[in-house]
């Protein structure tokens, strides 16, 4: 997760474009969400939210991290879990943010 500029975390009704140092950017427009100690996120309802103001800025300067570059620990054991379920409605495309 440290090695994260940020993660796309998918719920029914919206997307949240979540940051794991969160509480280490600036936010001059309020963006971000959440109380946890080093987690925030960006909520975003519809697609054309990728495009409020202030985002884009946040992804950039989440990728400037000092630390960013700074190879993890190896995991010695990893196990992936993937859960699908039908789709029900076609859901809009989201916009590239790069």
């Amino acid at each position: 997760m440290k090695d994260n500029v940020c993660a796309i975390v998918v719920y029914r009704g919206h997307v949240n474009l979540m940051f794991v140092r969160g509480t280490d950017l600036d936010d001059p427009r309020g963006l971000l969400e959440g109380s946890g100690r080093t987690i925030r996120h960006v909520k975003m309802r519809a697609p054309k939210d990728v495009d409020r103001p202030g985002v884009r800025a946040l992804i950039t300067e989440a990728r400037k991290r000092p630390d960013l570059g700074t190879p993890a620990r190896p995991l010695k054991k990893m196990m992936t879990t993937i859960k699908a379920a039908p789709a029900k409605k076609a859901q809009p495309e989201w916009p590239r943010l790069f």
